[in-house]
């Protein structure tokens, strides 16, 4: 059930209270709930005494009905507990995924949308690292998000100091696909995919050369 409420939170320009609508969760049945999502409308604040337009971080619930899946975006100290909430709740119902900040949502919602397996993006995320990392010398990534396909996969890359959009080819994402095709992705999927997941992944299942044919 998607859950509005109306919230106020001060302008940290001018103080003024900006009033406007937090979602505590929002499901497909609200028809604008995707582009409002992926656009970031979702979060934005303006505020009406000096115009101020900035983006308000709070926890919400995205239930994707239309692909089966929930994603949780909370605080990371609130990980743990939510892992457990959705291990007792939800677990043998859905697949359910767990992240942090509202671009983390953003880009599971666009992964979503265009069909693809998270899985499979932070995989190509984690071997295509290090020769970006290469590429930008001293400036160190902090960040790299999906941003959509179109004849490849186009990422934004952040680092300390701007960001840089970097293509990878489709064969690349389709080689990771395969590679993961034998392991279920579904309720019994873990709930936090991400850098860190990927590297335990392929630590523990990619042969050494595998990230040199990609």
């Amino acid at each position: 059930m998607s859950i509005p409420t109306q919230c106020t939170v001060a302008c940290p320009s001018c103080g003024a209270p900006i009033r406007f609508t937090m979602w505590k969760s929002i499901n497909t049945d609200v028809e604008s709930a995707i582009p409002d999502i992926l656009s970031g409308k979702l979060f934005e604040i303006e505020c009406g005494s000096c115009g101020l337009k900035t983006r308000v971080e709070y926890p919400m619930l995205f239930n994707d009905m239309i692909h089966d899946m929930m994603v949780f975006c909370t605080e990371p100290d609130g990980v743990r507990d939510t892992e457990k909430t959705c291990h007792d709740v939800f677990r043998h119902r859905i697949r359910v995924r767990i992240v942090t900040s509202q671009n983390d949502l953003i880009e599971k919602v666009r992964l979503l949308a265009d069909g693809l397996d998270d899985r499979a993006i932070e995989l190509l995320k984690a071997l295509e690292r290090p020769r970006l990392q290469a590429r930008m010398g001293s400036k160190t990534i902090e960040s790299i998000r999906y941003l959509g396909k179109d004849g490849g996969y186009a990422f934004d890359l952040l680092y300390d100091g701007g960001h840089a959009v970097a293509t990878f080819p489709a064969e690349s994402y389709d080689w990771v696909s395969d590679m993961i095709r034998e392991y279920p992705n579904d309720c019994s999927t873990p709930f936090v995919i991400d850098q860190k997941w990927a590297e335990r992944f392929l630590s523990a299942h990619s042969e050494p050369e595998a990230a040199k044919d990609v």
